[in-house]
């Protein structure tokens, strides 16, 4: 198989994968289920919890994209 695609299939894979986080993150937005189960994203945070949030994200999507500084 090609380099190419193999990058090809390796992207609809991740898109495939995306969607499907998308449809869970959104699910338990909407049963106030999950790791944060308050299910209103515009709450009061206090700074600790933000650099929580913030930590969990980059460790998730592990991409210089995504990296947040504080």
């Amino acid at each position: 198989m090609e380099l190419s695609r193999i990058c090809f299939d390796y992207e609809l894979i991740c898109e495939e994968i995306r969607l499907i986080l998308v449809s869970i993150e959104n699910e338990q937005f909407e049963k106030n289920i999950g790791y944060h189960g308050t299910g209103d994203p515009q709450r009061e945070r206090d700074l600790n919890h933000v650099k929580e949030l913030f930590s969990m994200v980059n460790d998730k999507h592990f991409s210089k994209e995504f990296h947040r500084k504080l």
